[in-house]
């Protein structure tokens, strides 16, 4: 089971993806001379996969979502190769307007360790109108890195069909490559957007408490009792630091809420899932942050397996009552605090922004 809530609704089904994997172990060959040891197998695989792309890979799956957390194994079931990996994964979108696939901006998260990246091309009788070769314009992260989450958006137009293609490289270690579409817009709690893209956000309300409630109710009636329910999303905020910002559950119908369930322990029968339940509470004394912001979206993961056999609300609350912003108490665009990279860029005043929410469901 899944469920997904946001600002927008929920996840968008492109069809059905072509999946092509490389053994690249000989990729930093590639390398042209010069490169140091520690590029040459990114630049290998960029090189291998444009130089050009090979017809058929060493693995080939056909898959309805991108999900693969195969960490010190293999990505393919029966495949041996672990490292040194590429993979090139392509879907041809449906005519934009239809009942499945409507106009209007969609969100692409990956979280990737190693690189990743990700292209929307338009299509004119099947091939791409390409303005410039090779633009990587909805996430560009080729490099090596530990599970890191990306997040870009691309506005569909009505009446054309578009390629997407995301390409991906495991060079050692653990291996992960996962992608969300959504719909493109995203859920705030002071302060809000008119959009998810470059339009500026709102100047957010000094001292002020503000929430935000998922529109629907979560039916946990018939969810097993030896199951475990996990919600997740992405976010990143900027805050000042006495401010708080929690995500809050309400079993009565929103008379009552509480946080305190958050910090539970997994079930110990969960425990080969390895989750890591986060704090609800993102104050600086619990995730240490010392610039009041978090530039990159993150993974937050908390557990609602104790609310199994209730129907529970959900809201994002943040508190600045005690507090005002990193800027004047107007909450302006002034007086950065000797802090350059404070500085506001399209109008990134404090908040919380989250997107990319998601209900699963675990049974033993």
């Amino acid at each position: 089971m899944a469920i997904y809530q946001g600002g927008g609704g929920g996840p968008v089904s492109l069809g059905a993806w072509d999946v092509k994997w490389w053994d690249c172990a000989s990729c930093a060959s590639l390398a042209p001379n010069g490169t140091s040891n520690n590029d040459q197998f990114k630049v290998g695989a960029n090189i291998f996969l444009n130089n050009p792309t090979p017809a058929n890979g060493d693995q080939q799956q056909l898959v309805t979502n991108i999900n693969n957390r195969f960490y010190s194994g293999s990505p393919v079931n029966g495949w041996s190769k672990t490292n040194y990996l590429v993979m090139r994964a392509v879907i041809d979108t449906p005519v934009v307007g239809g009942v499945d696939f409507p106009s209007g901006l969609r969100s692409f998260t990956t979280r990737a360790d190693d690189g990743v990246r990700l292209k929307v091309e338009e299509l004119v009788g099947g091939v791409p109108v390409v303005s410039v070769p090779l633009e990587w314009n909805v996430i560009n992260r080729w490099t090596d890195s530990s599970e890191v989450a990306d997040q870009g958006s691309f506005g569909f137009v009505s009446g054309k069909r578009y390629r997407i293609t995301l390409d991906y490289y495991e060079k050692t270690g653990d291996g992960v490559v996962t992608l969300t579409v959504t719909d493109g817009r995203f859920s705030f709690s002071d302060s809000p957007k008119a959009a998810a893209g470059p339009s500026p956000d709102a100047k957010p309300v000094p001292y002020a408490n503000t929430s935000l409630l998922l529109k629907n109710v979560l039916d946990m009636t018939e969810v097993p009792a030896n199951a475990m329910v996990l919600m997740e999303y992405q976010t990143k905020y900027r805050m000042y630091w006495a401010a708080t910002a929690r995500l809050e559950v309400s079993t009565d119908g929103g008379f009552n809420w509480t946080s305190d369930y958050l910090t539970q322990a997994a079930p110990p029968a969960f425990s080969a899932y390895s989750f890591v339940f986060d704090s609800p509470d993102i104050t600086s004394s619990v995730f240490g942050f010392n610039t009041w912001d978090i530039d990159q979206w993150q993974t937050r993961s908390n557990n609602l397996t104790a609310y199994i056999g209730q129907n529970v609300l959900l809201r994002f609350r943040m508190d600045r009552q005690t507090t005002s912003c990193v800027k004047t108490e107007n909450c302006n665009n002034s007086n950065v605090v000797n802090n350059p990279s404070l500085e506001l860029a399209d109008g990134y005043y404090d908040g919380w922004w989250f997107t990319t929410i998601r209900i699963s469901k675990f049974e033993s």
